[in-house]
């Protein structure tokens, strides 16, 4: 930086760009760099996607929204979803996101465990939907 550097007038962001560059960084997902380019976590336990210990790998928070909002029962019913918290595995290195899933009749099913820090999203599905 030279003398006269100082008094340049600096690039001033536009409001709200900021944040969009933000989101956009975020969305692209696998941020952490050591997700895994695969449809199920290696090294995991129990059910795919019901279990803690074996969530659902997706590249960010917003491909968990997708992934939900594409996800139905096996009678063809949308599921309905509501964040539930984060969580911890001692087989998972990140924060995982869990999401209360109810069916349109009323019934509480399950929750689904996400991993939003992978290269890919998930193809498998979770027992009992398509």
């Amino acid at each position: 930086m030279g003398l006269f550097d100082f008094f340049k007038k600096k690039k001033v962001k536009k409001e709200g760009e900021e944040l969009t560059e933000l989101l956009q960084m975020l969305s692209k997902g696998n941020m952490y760099g050591d997700g895994v380019d695969a449809d199920q976590i290696p090294g995991t336990v129990g059910e795919f996607g019901l279990d803690v210990n074996n969530p659902i790998p997706v590249t960010s928070i917003p491909a968990t929204y997708s992934y939900l909002e594409n996800l139905k029962f096996s009678d063809g019913m949308k599921v309905i979803y509501n964040r539930v918290g984060s969580f911890g595995s001692e087989y998972v290195t990140h924060p995982i996101d869990g999401y209360s899933i109810s069916h349109p009749d009323g019934r509480e099913v399950c929750t689904l465990y996400f991993s939003p820090y992978h290269k890919r999203d998930s193809r498998f599905k979770p027992k009992g939907f398509k």
